[in-house]
């Protein structure tokens, strides 16, 4: 079925049988069991919908336990859904995870018949055992036609070659090749020395989403080694997928490649969450400037928080803290949980916000003044009501609008900065947003302000 799925997933008229579907009730020693035929099909919005003829009566207690387990709102239990197996026509088995179901049934006097339905996010399919040294090769599908720098153009006879490619190399042993082809874009990575790891493919493609300000995932994709297969079919949701965040380089090979050899290599040190901040952006972005712009100074902040956590603490106020809790604790005659209650309140004292990350981040020369300035009055107009409309007077949108974009690029250059990116970026704190070149030692942080001054002088 794997070969079958790609192109009817992408025109969105995918659709499978399958002669025996179990869903199993999770979380409980005493499951609800529905089983029987089934077909999974897709609609034209890229939902996964199953449906279940449930022919054998189920247990009636079961079942009214099940379904009052569901109807309980605003709890989380797994009890709430169901674990799926299923066998299609080829013999193939599928699994999912989690799905929660609806049903139409038939109270008869011993049990339950009817339909159940259900919302899927993937089906999967495993074979073999995982392990590490042995050659492999990923496919992913996405369901459009990407717009990027590709390098090679077509070869040989029309239709035995796609018309566009990119190739690159990560490590030197692990390659891509992201070929754009009718009505869809295939990425295909391999490695000729270990299985390819699932955390690579999440990160390749979560670079490759901030570089074109699309949200990517793969509606098809197939992971192969030699005693390893897994394939799965996913929802996609097309709407998402129209949509576009400001992306923040220029269009061209070289800063695609920079941008995420540094990301990745970045990434695999270091677990982060900026990309989860950057899909929350996506998400609001296209509710318009008014709407985004407080997510997106928040967004900053969590930011500037997980990366520069070091310019968040005063160290000269963190040794007067560290005294003045000395001094009280050695207080006589005073009760020891309130001294005790005193202390933690003082601690406070020497944490910063972000604010003072930030400009610690501008004094070094990091980053410029005016995108901590930006952000300093998007975030606290945002968060205290001041509204933003196109009845205010021009100057005045052109002046909120201008900082929102400043703080758009203020968002991208705190990854800049920690992946040592150099490059042509879009720098949407000048009108016009125009291409300019960023090298990473000019903001590179250690480098701060009047020091190499400072230093000339001593030397003299």
């Amino acid at each position: 079925m794997h070969y079958t799925a790609k192109l009817p997933l992408v025109s969105r008229r995918f659709s499978a049988d399958y002669s025996e579907i179990t869903l199993t009730q999770l979380g409980t020693d005493a499951p609800m069991v529905f089983s029987g035929p089934g077909t999974v099909s897709q609609d034209e919005f890229g939902n996964l919908s199953l449906k279940l003829f449930q022919q054998h009566k189920v247990d009636r207690k079961k079942t009214f336990l099940y379904q009052a387990e569901k109807s309980r709102a605003g709890i989380v239990s797994d009890r709430r859904g169901c674990q799926l197996q299923a066998i299609a026509s080829d013999g193939s088995a599928w699994h999912c995870e989690y799905v929660t179901t609806n049903e139409t049934l038939t109270l008869h006097d011993n049990g339950c018949t009817g339909v159940v339905f259900a919302d899927l996010n993937n089906l999967v399919q495993l074979w073999g055992t995982p392990s590490c040294f042995q050659v492999s090769q990923f496919e992913g599908i996405i369901p459009f036609e990407m717009d990027l720098p590709y390098n090679l153009c077509a070869q040989g006879k029309r239709n035995s070659y796609p018309e566009k490619m990119l190739k690159l190399t990560f490590n030197k042993v692990i390659k891509v090749e992201i070929l754009r082809c009718d009505g869809y874009t295939s990425i295909k990575i391999s490695n000729a020395f270990e299985l390819l790891s699932d955390r690579f493919i999440a990160l390749f493609t979560e670079g490759l989403s901030i570089a074109t300000g699309r949200s990517l995932s793969y509606i098809w994709s197939s992971l192969n080694g030699e005693t390893f297969q897994r394939r799965t079919i996913a929802a996609y949701d097309f709407e998402v997928a129209r949509t576009k965040l400001n992306p923040p380089l220029s269009t061209d090979y070289n800063n695609l490649d920079n941008f995420l050899q540094g990301y990745i290599k970045f990434s695999l040190k270091q677990s982060h969450n900026y990309f989860g901040f950057w899909e929350k952006l996506h998400a609001s972005w296209p509710a318009g400037l008014a709407v985004a712009a407080l997510p997106l100074s928040v967004y900053i902040e969590g930011v500037t928080k997980e990366f520069y956590p070091e310019f968040l603490v005063d160290q000269t106020k963190q040794k007067e803290v560290d005294s003045m809790i000395a001094a009280i604790r050695s207080c006589a005659g005073i009760d020891d949980d309130l001294k005790e209650r005193t202390c933690n309140r003082i601690r406070g004292a020497a944490k910063g916000s972000a604010l003072d990350a930030l400009r610690a981040l501008a004094q070094l020369g990091c980053i410029e003044k005016q995108l901590v300035d930006s952000w300093h009055y998007v975030r606290n107009r945002s968060a205290h009501g001041s509204d933003f409309t196109l009845t205010q007077v021009h100057s005045k949108i052109q002046k909120v609008v201008t900082n929102i974009y400043a703080c758009l690029h203020l968002f991208y250059q705190l990854l800049y900065l920690k992946i040592g990116f150099s490059g042509y970026i879009n720098n949407y704190s000048k009108i016009g947003f125009p291409s300019e070149f960023r090298f990473a030692d000019q903001f590179k942080i250690g480098r701060r302000k009047g020091a190499d001054k400072s230093k000339r002088k001593s030397l003299s």
